[in-house]
């Protein structure tokens, strides 16, 4: 019985016989089987957090997540980094001006029960245009918001308009419509607009016009004016005296 000439091992066929020749570029399995493994990235894989790095802008952001997954993994990369990184449908492309967009970090854990830790998806404000980042919020519509006020100052003071018709051969109608209530250019260089929603339906939707310009929801005044209203077992409001 001739050993393998790589790993010294005796092989032997199907039927049991010993094979006595190897031909030259055989494939062996137990070579595959001598090979050390690499140990796949896993919790226990020390890693530093991106939180709070100084970086700031698109470009930066990117470079410094890729480097940081080269070294220590795709694996769970999202949560075990915390990087900030492009929200989710939200833009990601430079732009000549400047334009909104919002990142997201991940500060959720894995645990599935008896939690104790502290931590949520946060979003924050952001520019294709230029470095600017706005403060970490609690929700993406106010990230949503912060970025607009940067990139589209005035936006608050937009009227209200009909929605972006889903058939795009009334694009044109509608775009002659509100051009008349908007301020001149403001819908080819991708600003934004303001639309009447409620109930679930209240997300800053990007890349909604046929301009690409974020679609931001207005509350609706009936559910103003019923958030407002006391419910059923609330406390009286307390006026001073």
């Amino acid at each position: 019985m001739n050993p393998n000439p790589r790993t010294g091992r005796h092989v032997t066929g199907l039927a049991g016989n010993p094979m006595t020749k190897v031909l030259p570029g055989q494939l062996s399995l137990f070579d595959d089987l001598d090979a050390e493994v690499a140990p796949l990235p896993g919790p226990q894989t020390a890693a530093p957090s991106l939180y709070d790095s100084p970086s700031r802008g698109l470009v930066a952001r990117t470079a410094e997540v890729e480097a940081w997954r080269a070294r220590y993994g795709n694996w769970s990369s999202i949560r075990r980094s915390h990087a900030w990184e492009v929200h989710i449908t939200c833009p990601d492309t430079p732009t000549a001006r400047c334009q909104p967009t919002v990142l997201s970090a991940d500060l959720r854990c894995d645990c599935l029960d008896n939690c104790c830790c502290v931590g949520d998806l946060l979003y924050r404000g952001a520019c294709r245009g230029c470095d600017w980042e706005g403060e970490p919020r609690n929700q993406e519509n106010a990230a949503v918001e912060d970025a607009c006020d940067h990139a589209w100052p005035g936006w608050r003071d937009l009227p209200v308009v009909p929605r972006v018709p889903e058939d795009r051969k009334r694009h044109g109608a509608w775009v002659d419509r509100v051009a008349t209530h908007y301020p001149t250019k403001w819908l080819t260089d991708g600003g934004p607009i303001r639309t009447r929603r409620s109930g679930l339906a209240t997300r800053h939707v990007p890349g909604r016009t046929p301009f690409g310009g974020y679609d931001l929801a207005a509350e609706d005044p009936a559910d103003a004016a019923a958030s407002s209203t006391p419910h059923d077992g609330d406390p009286p409001a307390q006026r001073d005296s």
